[in-house]
């Protein structure tokens, strides 16, 4: 099970490099296997759009930069949010929205 304030705390220290990308990674994939098991619908969720900037940078798509952009993005501010994890069986995927990057020529 991977609960969804775990995530936001992991993002955080990734963006306030209080952690590496690499350690956010390990610590990802070796904490979100089988989520979709046990999880809550919004942590599911948020894992997904994880890995999907973690995959975009391990495919060159995006530069460390963009990736930890890309996490800020993810709006990850717990001042508001009152969670619960409910363990649910779920089967959602949640398309990011795409990363607007400049382009400098």
């Amino acid at each position: 099970m991977i609960r969804e304030h775990e995530i936001k705390e992991k993002i955080a220290q990734a963006i306030n490099r209080q952690i590496s990308i690499v350690d956010l990674a390990r610590w990802f994939y070796s904490n979100s296997w089988n989520m979709h098991k046990d999880s809550s619908p919004s942590a599911v969720a948020l894992a997904s759009d994880v890995h999907l900037l973690l995959a975009e940078r391990d495919d060159f798509s995006i530069s460390d930069a963009e990736f930890i952009s890309g996490l800020q993005a993810l709006n990850i501010d717990d001042t508001q949010l009152i969670e619960v994890d409910v363990p649910q069986p779920a089967f959602y995927l949640k398309s990011a929205p795409a990363l607007l990057v400049p382009v400098s020529v």
